[in-house]
């Protein structure tokens, strides 16, 4: 993979990260300034920054564990060929004899 596709593919996963969690903390710290008396401000920073690290966090797993490429074109054959040359039920048959 080229480098400027692993850099647009993080920037789209951190994005995608940054904007759930902070969906999720968001709405974690409006009840809670609503139900204490905890300032906004401060609540918000926080929320920003700790969003952002999780995020980051987040990306760096996802983009390390080699899960799921969305650059990968759709509708081909990947480099296996294609599913009857990667085996399958037709060669269990051939092995056991049928």
């Amino acid at each position: 993979m080229r480098d400027g596709h692993l850099w647009k593919r993080a920037g789209r996963e951190f994005a995608k990260n940054l904007l759930w969690i902070a969906v999720v903390l968001g709405a974690l710290a409006a009840v809670l300034v609503a139900a204490t008396d905890l300032p906004l401000v401060g609540t918000m920073a926080f929320v920003g920054v700790f969003a952002a690290v999780m995020a980051a966090i987040a990306t760096v797993v996802v983009i390390w564990s080699g899960a799921y490429d969305e650059t990968k074109r759709r509708g081909g054959h990947d480099s296996r060929g294609s599913p009857a040359d990667r085996g399958g039920w037709e060669d269990l048959e051939k092995w056991t004899g049928h």
